[in-house]
């Protein structure tokens, strides 16, 4: 596992638990208005993992609860079941954070809770990631999520102006039908891996909520995230 970066204490990437969130490094999406390209790339300063568990160690029962394994993508390492497998034994509840790129690895993970992301409707997947022919893998972790009783979850989706609007969200909740937690957050244009997107505005406080509101009709469980 290639570690890029670790938040020891945090209070807002896993819902009602304190954990410590790591980055993992590398992601095989270019979301042009990704937030953390250093990471994306690998270029962030590395942690080892024996530095990670030292720290775990101390920390567990004491000031943390759980971990966040986040990124980057963190399904892209073979090495991830194990990596849980340690943290589970040392009696922490783990989260992932996924891209939903790789359906065969989210089926045999000891995990607590599960956020992915989905981007944006199948027919503009290659547009905004810049993979091709990703859809029936995207689908069938969606499926697979949906469907699941061994973990909590959330979806989570970007919303882009031009790539990622009413349309394509109205489109995306029919592959939703029965999802605990959808949650919608704005994007926000000041880093991302494409300098063009920095010159986006991003949709204002109304124009979220009339998307929300979209989704609502179909997917009750949805929320705003600002």
């Amino acid at each position: 596992m290639s570690i890029g970066g670790i938040i020891p204490v945090s209070f807002v990437d896993y819902p009602e638990q304190i954990a410590t969130t790591i980055f993992i490094s590398g992601c095989n999406f270019r979301c042009g208005y990704c937030h953390n390209p250093d990471l994306v790339f690998g270029k962030t300063k590395t942690t080892t993992e024996a530095e990670v568990f030292e720290y775990l160690f101390k920390a567990r029962g004491r000031w943390i609860d759980a971990v966040c394994i986040s990124g980057g993508e963190p399904t892209q390492y073979l090495g991830l079941k194990q990596f849980i497998h340690k943290i589970k034994k040392m009696g922490l509840l783990v989260k992932l954070d996924t891209n939903g790129t790789h359906p065969e690895i989210l089926y045999d993970l000891d995990i607590d809770y599960l956020a992915m992301d989905f981007k944006t409707s199948l027919g503009r997947y290659c547009e905004l990631t810049g993979v091709k022919n990703i859809e029936e893998k995207i689908s069938s972790s969606l499926d697979y999520i949906l469907n699941q009783n061994n973990f909590d979850y959330e979806i989570r989706t970007t919303l882009v102006p031009s790539l990622v609007g009413p349309k394509e969200i109205s489109e995306m909740s029919q592959m939703l039908k029965g999802v605990k937690k959808w949650i919608l957050q704005p994007f926000r244009n000041i880093k991302t891996i494409d300098p063009n997107f920095k010159k986006i505005i991003p949709f204002d406080k109304a124009t979220c909520e009339k998307i929300l509101k979209t989704a609502q009709e179909k997917i009750p469980h949805t929320s705003l995230r600002n």
